[in-house]
């Protein structure tokens, strides 16, 4: 079964891509959005999704206020029931109903 990637997810950082901004391999970002963007200039109509992402701080609860644009290749989204514990988490956390 495929585990897509929606709005709203925590998932993995699975690249070392956004290394020289603080985002590693391993870390865990929350997907607050999507949009298709051209893969080429010369052709706007074949697009691809890209995510928009804040890094989340399972520790803390806190997510960071950048916005990082990642490919779907460079995250993996956790299962649902880690998605569920971190959501909660942080929505306790964040005194958020």
């Amino acid at each position: 079964m495929t585990n897509l990637i929606r709005n709203g997810d925590f998932c993995e950082v699975v690249s070392d891509k956004f290394v020289e901004h603080g985002v590693k391999r391993g870390h865990v970002v929350y997907v607050a959005g999507h949009k298709a963007l051209p893969i080429a200039e010369n052709d706007p109509y074949t697009q691809r999704i890209k995510f928009l992402v804040h890094t989340y701080n399972h520790l803390t609860f806190e997510m960071s206020k950048e916005l990082y644009l990642m490919d779907p290749a460079s995250i993996m989204r956790l299962g649902d029931k880690e998605n569920e514990l971190l959501l909660h988490g942080y929505k306790t956390a964040n005194s958020i109903d």
